[in-house]
């Protein structure tokens, strides 16, 4: 599997169009050297895109298709930045709270109900930034965990919070 080539590296940015494939590979539980990762749908070509208002994103009907994570990504021990956006993520997997080196998270644009990844993040001790732009949330909720976490830079709506 091309996504290997990584193994021994710092860093990866994998482009799921560049390794023909619309899965995330489960092989990504062997790049347990990697402190910064980014999986994105398609290799950014440089150009600006044009995407639609986050309100959009936050209102719109969770439906087909989705993208999962594997399990396995909870066995990347050393990563300290991931970004997983816009791949049509409905759910975080359970092993994510094995990332305790995890400083930088990033997984705007999916299709999460963020009220039911809030304990996930709860237990990322070391989190710093939390990036959840363009998910489902409930306000009331989003609020009350700000105030638990002052000192997150926490970014789930798109205006000044």
């Amino acid at each position: 599997m091309e996504i290997l080539k990584f193994k021994n590296e710092k860093s990866a940015v994998i482009n799921l169009d560049e390794i023909q494939t619309n899965e995330i590979p489960h092989e990504i539980g062997e790049l347990t050297t990697i402190e910064k990762l980014i999986i994105q749908p398609t290799k950014t070509n440089g150009n600006w895109s044009v995407y639609p208002a986050l309100s959009w994103y936050e209102n719109r009907e969770i439906k087909p298709p989705y993208r999962f994570i594997p399990v396995e990504i909870g066995q990347l021990k050393a990563l300290k930045s991931l970004s997983l956006v816009n791949l049509d993520i409905k759910e975080l997997p359970e092993t994510l709270i094995h990332l305790q080196s995890l400083e930088f998270l990033n997984v705007s644009l999916n299709k999460l109900e963020l009220e039911n990844e809030l304990p996930k993040f709860r237990v990322l001790k070391k989190l710093k930034h939390l990036m959840v732009l363009g998910n489902h949330y409930n306000e009331l909720e989003m609020q009350k965990f700000k105030a638990e976490f002052p000192s997150l830079n926490f970014e789930y709506k798109g205006e000044e919070q």
